[in-house]
């Protein structure tokens, strides 16, 4: 067996920032957008192309790395394909984490090579020093971008060039990495001449099974049903529609009392993301990090997770509509070529390392039979070249894989002359950042004081992702009338929310399987998904137009509720009934909310209990005795 591919991060640099210790992964947006990082910039854009470039017969390419994700299903470092996935299981995060390191590691490789061959020996120490201090950047999807000021895909993604910074003052204009992935080859990727290598699907149950293997390059909404195979085989980039996705549905100026303001657009998925790292949201490690049901841990909040918005953000960034468009991101098999997975992957890696700061003491801390322990080798991923296998408990303290992220630093006042950080000056500056960026809770506080405002409300989801033969669905939730086709549902004025399961079929290809996926679907395993309503609920209340609701008192939510919350399931663009997902189970709970003004202090959400009565005789509906208390 030849040695397998030694993964231990970038090292740390030789000339260190007195001011980072340890290099950070920043927001992508800032990092490009610093004149001071022209010098990385430059480099990794060059990594990329030449990553990109790089023959699909080498382990080191970006295809084969891409393909680790699902498809194709081939042997990666002396690992048989099929057996990568961790998708729906409590090493979901802990699985990407040794995944974007090698994207970073492969990058700064290639970065040295860059270096040595075409850096000038005048600028070499130079140019060496940047690449050293690089990281790879994250897309923070739950906040506005400082370039768009709205919720946006990378500024850099939108671009089909890019000009760069080269040595002696120059500049150069190449073609954008990031905007596409094109096949080197140069042919379609499912093509017979790519050999082992091609992307063959044979899970008819999956509508995008005959695109995918006819594109030579990714897409973004870019592949419509019935339109010729020229339009989009080279790869389409809406990028427009993509914005127009993470900016649905949109949130409003609760103090606005005259309905006449356009929307502040506070982003549901930032109020999401706000709620994750809320204190004790989830009673487990188990809970937070994957979209899994374990039945030990039933009901309340547990149904919110990084998974659970993670798979969201896929759809929102790819499309999964036949008649507006779908792209690769959408789909779990070809999800990895689309350069933006890899941005989006880092923000999650992001978003764990800020809960596990958080929560230090939770970590694989109620497993029950059959769940993945953090000493199961990550596959395909090795620590060395004698095959020793990454684990979760490996990749447990990030810091010591050589990067750190840009808000996660602590700050010099934070350490004690020992040098040990003090959590109790170090944990206040990364509450004020959390609620400076994702929370609706200052227009809580200063919403008009009305009966039941200090209730919060939320809807559970309990769905099977196998339910359509692991072809990926979605529910869309609206509080008011549902009108129009299938495909308005995302931009729908009265949508409040929606989940996309992010699944595929347990077959990837001829002869091969997805060995989790088959497991969780003989097992009859579930998954959980959350739509939080306080919001919208509000501000319908403070709407004249909304005669008879005037209040958030149980009493109140519970007869409008039952009047108004509908859902709609979707797959493709095409509408389907809830009969064809028989295992769902949809209710709606009451909490309470704490919130305070203190901006070191992130607010509270507990004592949660079933409304069952507002989704009684609705398709899909729970009821008491499936135990979802």
């Amino acid at each position: 067996m030849p040695p397998s591919y030694p993964l231990k991060g970038i090292p740390l640099p030789t000339v260190p920032d007195p001011n980072h210790p340890i290099p950070v992964r920043q927001d992508i947006d800032i990092w490009y957008s610093n004149p001071d990082n022209a010098v990385q910039v430059s480099l990794f854009i060059q990594a990329m192309i030449k990553f990109q470039k790089t023959d699909y017969n080498n382990p080191l390419s970006y295809y084969q790395v891409s393909g680790i994700h699902s498809l194709p299903v081939a042997e990666w470092d002396n690992v048989p394909g099929g057996e990568y996935c961790n998708h729906n299981t409590a090493t979901f995060p802990t699985w990407h984490r040794p995944y974007v390191l090698l994207f970073e590691q492969i990058l700064y490789e290639l970065m040295l090579e860059i270096i040595e061959k075409d850096v000038p020996a005048d600028e070499k120490t130079l140019w060496k020093i940047s690449a050293s201090h690089w990281r790879f950047p994250y897309w923070d999807w739950a906040v506005k971008s400082k370039l768009t000021q709205n919720y946006s895909v990378p500024k850099l993604l939108t671009m089909d060039k890019v000009t760069i910074k080269m040595p002696h003052m120059k500049t150069q204009t190449v073609e954008n990495p990031l905007w596409q992935f094109t096949n080197p080859a140069g042919i379609p990727m499912g093509d017979k001449r790519m050999g082992k290598y091609a992307i063959t699907i044979v899970d008819k149950n999956n509508p995008s099974t005959p695109y995918w293997v006819q594109c030579v390059a990714t897409s973004k909404f870019g592949v419509i049903k019935n339109t010729p195979p020229e339009k989009w085989i080279h790869g389409v980039q809406n990028w427009e529609k993509a914005n127009d996705a993470l900016q649905h549905p949109a949130w409003y100026d609760l103090n606005d009392t005259t309905g006449t303001k356009p929307p502040l657009n506070l982003g549901s998925i930032g109020e999401a993301v706000y709620r994750m790292f809320s204190p004790n949201y989830f009673d487990s490690w188990q809970a937070f990090a994957s979209t899994l049901y374990n039945e030990k841990h039933p009901g309340g909040t547990n149904f919110l997770s990084l998974e659970y918005i993670h798979n969201n953000i896929h759809g929102f960034a790819g499309g999964v509509d036949l008649k507006t468009g779908i792209g690769h991101m959408g789909d779990v098999p070809v999800a990895a070529f689309d350069p933006i997975f890899w941005l989006h992957h880092c923000n999650v890696d992001r978003q764990c390392a800020i809960w596990q700061t958080l929560n230090p003491n939770k970590w694989f801390d109620a497993p029950t039979q059959g769940d993945n322990l953090p000493t199961d080798p990550l596959k395909p991923f090795h620590t060395d070249t004698q095959s020793t296998p990454w684990t979760s408990q490996l990749t447990r303290d990030w810091t010591k894989l050589g990067y750190q992220y840009d808000d996660l630093e602590p700050p010099k006042h934070t350490y004690s002359e020992h040098g040990v950080v003090d959590r109790n000056l170090y944990l206040p500056g990364i509450k004020k950042i959390l609620n400076e960026c994702y929370t609706t809770r200052d227009q809580l506080l200063n919403a008009p004081d009305i009966d039941g405002c200090k209730n919060d409300y939320i809807v559970n989801i309990l769905y099977d992702r196998y339910a359509l033969n692991g072809k990926s669905y979605s529910i869309y939730f609206f509080i008011g009338t549902v009108e129009g086709e299938a495909n308005s549902y995302s931009q729908h004025p009265n949508q409040v929310g929606s989940i996309y399961t992010f699944s595929s079929g347990v077959d990837l290809s001829q002869g091969s399987s997805c060995s989790n996926c088959k497991k969780q679907k003989e097992s009859g395993a579930m998954s959980m998904a959350q739509i939080h309503i306080t919001v919208p609920l509000l501000k319908h209340a403070q709407d004249p137009a909304k005669e008879g609701f005037e209040n958030l008192t149980t009493d109140a939510v519970t007869e409008y509720l039952t009047a108004n919350l509908h859902w709609k399931a979707t797959s493709a663009g095409e509408p389907i009934g809830m009969d064809q997902l028989p295992r769902t189970k949809i209710y709606v709970l009451k909490g309470t909310a704490e919130h305070t003004p203190d901006v070191n202090h992130l607010s509270h959400y507990l004592d949660y209990s079933p409304i069952w009565e507002a989704c009684a005789g609705k398709p899909g509906a729970a009821h008491p005795a499936d135990g979802l208390a």
